[in-house]
């Protein structure tokens, strides 16, 4: 099976992806759990772009909200009632870019859940994205 070319989005969700696994190793659970948002931040926008054939996100999608993103990426109904949807919910309740000015180190049960959640939904739009 030939593998898809990624956008230059999908290659930086998947850098921000490393980091939250090392920033979570070195026991940083804020950190880790920021850089996991931020990793669906940035596949949901390459989802947008995609979506639209953009090269560029449309400035009216410059946001930082999960939840806005993923519907104005068409995939939230895709996504509604699932587990991979249980984990957005529950990123997207609790992500904010407030928590990279935190110096909190964070819990590991509750930054573990956030990670692994946020990696599961990054790896369902990216197979949304190349169906």
């Amino acid at each position: 099976m030939k593998r898809a070319r990624l956008t230059p989005s999908d290659d930086i969700m998947l850098a921000r992806r490393l980091d939250a696994d090392a920033l979570f190793a070195e026991r940083r659970y804020t950190g880790s759990v920021y850089m996991a948002g931020y990793a669906v931040e940035r596949i949901l926008k390459a989802a947008i772009c995609r979506r639209r054939g953009e090269t560029y996100l449309p400035r009216e999608d410059e946001t930082h909200d999960l939840t806005l993103l993923l519907y104005r990426s068409g995939l939230g109904a895709a996504l509604a009632g699932s587990d991979v949807g249980r984990a957005f919910d529950d990123l997207a309740s609790r992500w904010t870019t407030s928590l990279r000015y935190t110096g909190s180190r964070g819990r590991a049960s509750e930054a573990r859940k956030m990670v692994e959640g946020a990696a599961d939904v990054a790896a369902w739009v990216q197979r949304q994205m190349f169906r």
